[in-house]
């Protein structure tokens, strides 16, 4: 379970993602790279490397039907999350 704080850090953190990756799909007319993805969701936390690059291609290829611009950034932070607490 996660604290007050925690939480809110978290939703801005999404939030945050979510507005510079609506800036990139503006820029380019929703024709983005993985890498271009990755760093508009990560923004300044951290510079995006192949290995997250490389999970976060395969769990877009894995679904059937497009993604949301939410659901990129939820799925990118998710992976993120995920790999420092298992890797």
């Amino acid at each position: 379970m996660i604290d007050e704080d925690e939480a809110g850090k978290r939703l801005r953190s999404l939030t945050d993602s979510l507005k510079r990756l609506s800036e990139l799909a503006e820029a380019s007319d929703s024709r983005m790279e993985i890498d271009e993805i990755v760093n508009a969701v990560l923004g300044e936390e951290a510079e995006s490397d192949r290995e997250l690059e490389s999970l976060v291609r395969s769990a877009f290829q894995s679904s059937s039907e497009p993604l949301s611009l939410s659901q990129m950034a939820i799925g990118i932070l998710a992976v993120k999350k995920w790999r420092e607490v298992w890797v």
